[in-house]
């Protein structure tokens, strides 16, 4: 995948949520001798007061403007979004730096009932087999900081959750908005990054139109 095409999926990250806190054992530092920091990716239970504010301030900046860029709700209210980083239920996946400031998170979960926007009943009906394994997943949200290896903090994050599922057979689902996809390319970027981890079925699952009739004078 070309550089331009991971700054691109950086930059317009989608608001969507990876379980049971995700079983996935320590991994050591990323250490890249090209770069200034190093970067640590791991699964936290929990965060400082402080970083949850931080974390939402940088959740706001990304997703904020969806609010009137698409009809569909994508973004999370404060008290939703403190919910959904204090919920044991769902796994935080954190990359920090070498001063082990917060670079980037993503959330996931395997609880599907944790997601007020989906259906779980529909998952399940569609993949029995993952389901009695607890092996569907949803990634909730993924935010970085603006910086100049954004889209390494993220391909770092995606990579350490890739191979847990791999591991698993698992299912993972998220959604995207259309301004997203039409603007930027965003599933098709997404696809090629999960498909330089592991082999992948990627396949649109459901699609929602929304209508608006203007009433412009009587008959």
């Amino acid at each position: 995948m070309s550089a331009n095409k991971v700054d691109d999926l950086t930059e317009h990250i989608p608001t969507t949520r990876l379980p049971e806190a995700l079983d996935i054992a320590p991994a050591d530092p990323y250490i890249d001798a090209s770069r200034d920091e190093d970067i640590r990716v791991s699964v936290e239970e929990t965060l400082t007061t402080a970083e949850v504010e931080e974390l939402y301030a940088l959740y706001e900046a990304a997703f904020g403007p969806l609010r009137i860029r698409a009809a569909a709700r994508h973004v999370l209210t404060h008290e939703e979004f403190l919910e959904e980083v204090t919920n044991p239920l769902v796994s935080k996946i954190l990359a920090r730096n070498r001063s082990g400031e917060i670079e980037g998170m993503m959330t996931v979960t395997n609880h599907l009932e944790t997601v007020p926007w989906i259906s779980p009943e529909y998952y399940r009906h569609q993949y029995p087999e993952h389901a009695s394994r607890s092996a569907i997943y949803y990634l909730g949200f993924a935010v970085v900081r603006p910086s100049s290896q954004n889209a390494r903090v993220y391909h770092k994050m995606v990579r350490r959750t890739a191979d847990q599922l791999v591991r698993e057979r698992a299912i993972l689902a998220f959604d995207i908005a259309r301004i997203n996809n039409a603007g930027n390319g965003l599933a098709e970027t997404t696809e090629k990054l999960f498909n330089s981890f592991a082999r992948v079925s990627f396949d649109t699952v459901d699609v929602q139109t929304y209508y608006a009739v203007a009433f412009n004078s009587a008959r």
